[in-house]
């Protein structure tokens, strides 16, 4: 069969990504670090000599909750197992079983070739975290997602005043810095100069290629879909189609239902305290019984 001629390409990419997943994970750090370090070497002494007290304090405390939020989801993104499914799920129909563990299979859960297990509510294997995104991570790769994107256009929108105004940068940085009793000289103020632009454009694309990421999972999961199902529903919709049959996906409860479960609260004062706020809480269910 086709698949089975496609079988060795599919280990050697299975492969590469699960040794890989490390050098992608130390990517992504390396990214969050640089920057880190540039917001603080360039951007916020600018903040603060430029504005007034409140809003620089204000912009300070807003940079850190980001920077707080990402690193935590982030982390909990890689170290969360997203789930696998008992031997025996108490009280559950299955219909069908795992061909590559030959094990029992619950509704919404697939088998991962990288991880070499099923994985429930399985959404994709993602290499940036090193792990499927299933269900028991799924809500911290989404708000590490929304966090980021939410962080790259923070850092965009600070440096947009030099960036704007960079051919005259040099100037600036050496007044500012000098009028504060700190030397600079010709070198460091080349550097600052290439830096801005440099943070901008490439943040501005990040914000751009990871914005679209996150809007295409916000989407499915306000169908209340996975990357994987969405897929297996497309070739269902076809197929009942020609039977004159609507499909109906029955992990659908409506566009607010589907979040409520997937962040895991369900009231505004949850909201804060399990969405807004760090929060190590299970979402709802067990990935097994969906309601």
């Amino acid at each position: 069969t086709v698949e089975s001629a496609f079988e060795p390409i599919f280990c050697i990419v299975d492969f590469s990504v699960r040794w890989f997943g490390v050098a992608f994970v130390t990517t992504v750090l390396c990214l969050i670090t640089s920057v880190v370090v540039i917001f603080y070497l360039h951007i916020l002494p600018y903040v603060l000599r430029t504005h007034s007290t409140l809003y620089s304090h204000l912009h300070v405390l807003y940079g850190h909750y980001l920077l707080m939020m990402i690193l935590f989801h982030y982390y909990k993104a890689v170290r969360t197992d997203p789930g696998k499914p008992p031997l025996q799920p108490p009280g559950v129909p299955l219909t069908s079983l795992c061909k590559r563990c030959i094990l029992p299979k619950p509704p919404r859960t697939h088998h991962c070739s990288v991880c070499k297990n099923c994985r429930l509510k399985m959404d994709h294997h993602c290499p940036w975290i090193n792990n499927c995104v299933g269900h028991f991570n799924h809500r911290y790769f989404m708000s590490f997602c929304i966090f980021m994107v939410m962080g790259t256009i923070y850092v965009s929108l600070s440096s947009w005043v030099l960036f704007n105004d960079c051919f005259n940068l040099g100037e600036k940085v050496a007044r500012m810095y000098t009028k504060n009793g700190i030397k600079t000289d010709a070198d460091q103020t080349a550097n600052v100069h290439k830096k801005i632009p440099t943070t901008v454009f490439f943040y501005s694309a990040v914000t751009v290629a990871l914005g679209l990421l996150t809007l295409w999972h916000m989407l499915l999961i306000c169908r209340g879909e996975t990357s994987i199902e969405k897929l297996i529903n497309e070739k269902d919709t076809i197929r009942l189609r020609k039977r004159n049959v609507k499909f109906v996906n029955p992990y659908h409860f409506g566009i607010v239902e589907n979040w409520k479960m997937l962040l895991g609260f369900s009231n505004w004062k949850s909201f804060l305290r399990k969405v807004v706020l760090p929060s190590t809480h299970l979402p709802d269910g067990d990935g097994i019984v969906w309601k």
